[in-house]
């Protein structure tokens, strides 16, 4: 917490801007469709950003080793294969 009060506005939202960058970082990509009620990609990262900020973060904690952040990270990255379902076009 010393180290978020001493930061500048402008370095806090660098800070912000960073810790999202590598949330969002799952490779999570879904391209737009103009159907009627379809959820695109805006309304998803919208959902994603509001679970997201209510939910403790370990992963970007100060205080962890990076061997604990590596060993949360193994069980977070997985490659699961492309959604093969029904077209949204």
């Amino acid at each position: 917490m010393t180290g978020v009060v001493s930061m500048t506005s402008r370095q806090l939202r660098a800070s912000h801007v960073e810790v999202w960058h590598h949330l969002f970082f799952s490779g999570l990509a879904i391209s737009t469709s103009k159907a009627a009620g379809a959820l695109n990609g805006d309304r998803i990262n919208a959902t994603l950003y509001m679970t997201l900020s209510q939910v403790h973060a370990q992963t970007i904690e100060a205080q962890m080793s990076q061997a604990e952040r590596d060993q949360l990270h193994s069980h977070l990255a997985y490659t699961e294969g492309c959604y093969g379902g029904h077209h949204t076009l």
